[in-house]
């Protein structure tokens, strides 16, 4: 019995064999990484406490972020030297950046900077949405410039900002943030 299961979890013998043995080991190593990860979280938590938690997980979503924004952008500029750009990429990559901002928005600037700023931010970035979609009607195709890509440049660097200041308690941090961001409007 001992030998027929090493048989079939090590050593390949047909197709189907080969695929169910491939999937058991992948799900194998998929439960005990989100085991071991689990296992590291409770351990942090209870080590680090609640305050220093909190900040732990503003920094883990300072790296998300940065890690989205990053992607987003070598995406678009792979696409572009591969000469792969798509009328869907076209139209829908700078709609995603502007859901990105608008979400950072409403949870970060607006619990640090006021509803001022956070308001005027959201309404540039509905009323560049509507003009895009206008266009769009009329068969035009608003494509990516230097100053859209500039714009979100300066936007993720006003939200690391945000996100640094809320790590690190350090004021210049957040009047940084908040100058790059009207800078961006």
């Amino acid at each position: 019995m001992i030998q027929k299961i090493k048989g079939f979890l090590f050593h390949n013998s047909s197709t189907r064999q080969t695929v169910a043995k491939n999937t058991f080991w992948l799900t194998v190593g998929n439960v005990l990484g989100r085991l071991l990860r689990a296992g590291i979280v409770i351990y942090a938590a209870r080590v680090l406490g609640a305050e220093d938690w909190g900040i732990f997980s503003y920094a883990i979503g300072l790296v998300a972020f940065l890690l989205v924004a990053f992607t987003d952008a070598i995406d678009g500029s792979m696409a572009r030297t591969r000469k792969r750009i798509t009328i869907w990429g076209t139209k829908y990559d700078g709609v995603a950046d502007k859901f990105l901002i608008a979400v950072v928005v409403m949870i970060l600037v607006l619990q640090s900077l006021g509803w001022l700023l956070a308001g005027t931010i959201i309404g540039v970035e509905l009323l560049t949405i509507i003009v895009a979609a206008f266009y769009a009607r009329k068969g035009i195709v608003s494509q990516a410039n230097i100053w859209g890509k500039t714009k979100m440049v300066v936007q993720v660097a006003a939200t690391s900002m945000l996100l640094i200041h809320i790590i690190s308690g350090i004021a210049m941090f957040a009047l940084i943030g908040q100058w790059l961001f009207v800078i961006a409007i």
